[in-house]
């Protein structure tokens, strides 16, 4: 997918390396090409870098949706 591959050539930018809108870009592009794997792992890390509490829980909660509905 273009998008990922964009989102490769973005993850090299150190201005970017703690921002957590990068991992959560590129979860929903996973789960648009049906990688729920790819994508819960993505929106974890994106939980997991931000520092906003209201946006740890929608992202945390858009990866347990992944893991508890199936494909």
């Amino acid at each position: 997918m273009a998008g990922l591959a964009l989102l490769a050539v973005l993850a090299d930018d150190a201005r970017l390396a703690d921002d957590p809108r990068l991992p959560a870009v590129r979860a929903h592009l996973w789960k648009q090409v049906g990688e729920r794997v790819a994508a819960r792992e993505a929106y974890r890390m994106a939980a997991t870098c931000s520092t906003n509490l209201a946006q740890q829980r929608y992202l945390n909660a858009r990866a347990d949706r992944l893991a508890d509905t199936p494909g």
